[in-house]
């Protein structure tokens, strides 16, 4: 062989192996992507569990006071301690009021007794029509001021007007207090509220007990309760964008338990799903710029992937179902689509 043929099948060869070089390169840099095969999903999908951090609340919290002064001579409740319903939490000296009661209802018998007697010298027309009249005002009047100093004694003492937990005391016995001056703050525990944040599609569901179960599961423990839903905020977090969603629990007799503390809330649910739905996961599906959601769809021939806008459903724990935007059979990228971009080629390791 000659020198020139020596030196062009040299040249050639080496062409070969920059190529093969560069293929393989190329390859390398490829990013390796998990697939996953579209597959359908029943009529009616579970969401499974998903929990979320309950703090207990009570039904109401109340700031009790007198709506008459004067001494405060029993207070014979202790922070922390439950008073039922209609039991004492307070006391003022009556004797005032007492008396009070006393000179009206003298004060109402010389009324009455002075009304009677007109009565009959306006019968015989012994005197006026305007002193009869008189009279009977002043005999009414007297009847009110009964009214009145009955409903002063009688709110000298306040009662408990509810299964009430005793949270503060704000003032000390033998003390003068007045009238509105706040004495205790209570809570009504006939129930326990239990506050958790939801996301918006937990919120579509938490209105229809057929559609969602809930229970409150005490940390430390194996200790569950049912909760019923009872109301829930419609404006979203400005930061975590959820929602604020109450449950109510019955008071357990087993476990103290008490507001403002923590329990783990899992939330269980079976949502109908559409029949053509898909399942994916949920971390196959993106957002786009302008705010929809959308999926990775791998081309097997091309070995690149493009980007699809899909409606997609409930949440079903780590899965969702897409409801439009894909079709059976297709592979998406099931994870990373925040990194991929338009026609980009990509290395499959393989489908889910």
């Amino acid at each position: 062989m000659s020198a020139l043929h020596r030196s062009g099948a040299l040249a050639l060869a080496a062409l070969l192996l920059a190529a093969c070089s560069e293929s393989e390169a190329n390859k390398a840099e490829e990013p390796q992507v998990q697939t996953v095969v579209i597959e359908p999903v029943s009529e009616f999908a579970a969401i499974g569990t998903r929990n979320f951090v309950g703090r207990l609340a009570p039904v109401s919290t109340v700031d009790v006071s007198f709506r008459v002064g004067g001494e405060l001579i029993d207070l014979p409740v202790s922070e922390g301690t439950k008073v039922e319903k209609g039991g004492l939490l307070a006391a003022l000296d009556p004797t005032d009021y007492e008396l009070a009661l006393r000179q009206a209802q003298l004060s109402a018998e010389l009324a009455k007794a002075d009304f009677e007697r007109k009565e009959k010298l306006l019968a015989s027309k012994s005197i006026s029509r305007s002193a009869y009249d008189q009279s009977k005002t002043d005999y009414e009047l007297q009847e009110v001021a009964v009214e009145n100093a009955q409903r002063d004694l009688s709110e000298a003492t306040i009662g408990a007007p509810f299964d009430a937990l005793i949270t503060r005391r704000l003032t000390d016995a033998y003390t003068n207090v007045q009238a509105g001056q706040q004495i205790l703050r209570i809570q009504d525990i006939s129930e326990f509220r239990v506050k958790i944040s939801v996301p918006e599609d937990i919120l579509r569901l938490v209105g229809d007990p057929k559609m969602i179960q809930a229970e409150a599961i005490i940390p430390g423990t194996d200790k569950r309760y049912p909760l019923e839903y009872r109301e829930h905020n419609t404006e979203a977090d400005t930061v975590a964008q959820t929602y604020e969603v109450t449950f109510g629990m019955a008071p357990p007799s087993d476990v103290n338990l008490l507001p403002g503390m923590t329990v783990s809330v899992a939330v269980k649910s079976v949502a109908p799903q559409p029949r053509e739905a898909y399942s994916v996961p949920i971390a196959a599906v993106d957002t786009s710029a302008e705010g929809g959601f959308r999926v990775w769809i791998y081309d097997a021939e091309s070995g690149s992937v493009s980007p699809r806008k899909v409606e997609i459903g409930t949440l079903t724990g780590e899965r969702v179902p897409v409801l439009s935007g894909l079709h059976l059979g297709e592979q998406i990228v099931a994870a990373g689509g925040q990194l991929l971009r338009e026609g980009m080629n990509v290395h499959p390791m393989g489908a889910l």
